[in-house]
């Protein structure tokens, strides 16, 4: 849900980076389009927004304290980043200003995902927050593991998965009232992404190049080959049955809807980790900056320079 934008892979991950300098303006964790307007979660220190689809950029200061994992917004004033620590900042401005949160537990955050005004915040330890009135409160949920939740998905407020260590696969049927840990013998490694084209079809994907298809809401899985050992991050399939997945050093390609996948052929680490849609492209986002392509097209294209960041 990308054109990409790549810096070194030389550059250190402590390195400060030049605003002036054609590579991306910081570590990018996350992104999140609503309209004309682009947010990026940077690892530390930043949120970067554009309000034009990415031709320009400001960036907007969060405390440098708090490393972000995640983002999320109810809409084009209200959002949220989380991370580690029991990172959970807030803004409702639009992300000119962000402020910290108390959330009702502390674990490190690893995915904050929004439908409407309903929200659901997930982490280590099986951590599973929910909110009702777009993220003014924030309730447990049980999900009945011990393992840390890497992703979640909602396909409605009710149908819902969460995926994470150890091949750990949750699902919920009444807006994670209740979860039920599903048992997959296919879940062999640690899971990283899951996504749901309905309320029956899904992939989940993770370490080694694990992927999972499930075409019964998530009660079973089976594994499909992928033809690769990275580690597979974020997975995205459309109604035409074309999907994409992001890997440590590839982007896979499925034209089949999700039955076979082949890689793009794309060279380097470039970790990718987020899909988001930004007006009809689609963007893979990682620390390194974004890959775009547009609808119809077939091709991941780059750009050499990622466009004016003001403070």
């Amino acid at each position: 849900m990308r054109t990409f934008i790549l810096l070194a892979a030389a550059l250190p991950l402590a390195a400060a980076v030049d605003f002036d300098n054609p590579g991306p303006p910081c570590w990018i964790q996350d992104a999140v389009a609503i309209g004309s307007d682009v947010w990026l979660a940077c690892d530390r220190g930043a949120v970067i927004h554009s309000s034009d689809f990415g031709k320009t950029w400001q960036r907007h200061p969060i405390p440098a304290e708090y490393r972000v994992r995640s983002m999320a917004f109810v809409d084009a004033k209200r959002g949220f980043v989380v991370g580690d620590n029991g990172a959970l900042l807030k803004t409702t401005d639009g992300g000119n200003q962000w402020t910290p949160a108390r959330p009702p537990v502390e674990n490190d955050f690893r995915e904050i995902f929004f439908l409407g005004e309903r929200g659901w915040l997930a982490g280590y330890g099986g951590t599973m927050l929910h909110t009702a009135d777009g993220g003014e409160t924030w309730t447990p949920q049980d999900t009945g593991t011990r393992q840390s939740i890497e992703a979640i998905y909602f396909v409605d407020a009710n149908r819902g998965w969460g995926v994470g260590w150890a091949g750990t696969v949750l699902r919920t049927v009444n807006g994670g009232e209740t979860w039920e840990e599903i048992r997959a013998p296919a879940a062999e490694w640690s899971l990283s992404g899951v996504y749901f084209k309905d309320a029956n079809e899904g992939w989940a994907v993770g370490m080694l190049g694990q992927i999972l298809h499930s075409t019964d809401g998530g009660k079973s899985w089976e594994a499909i080959g992928s033809g690769s050992k990275s580690w597979l991050r974020a997975v995205y399939v459309d109604a035409s049955g074309h999907g994409w997945i992001t890997a440590e050093n590839d982007i896979l390609e499925t034209a089949d809807g999700g039955k076979t996948w082949k890689q793009a052929g794309k060279e380097g680490w470039i970790f990718l980790e987020r899909f988001v849609h930004v007006n009809g492209e689609l963007w893979a986002v990682g620390p390194f900056g974004i890959y775009r392509k547009a609808a119809g097209d077939n091709e991941w294209r780059t750009t050499e320079r990622f466009g004016k960041v003001t403070s």
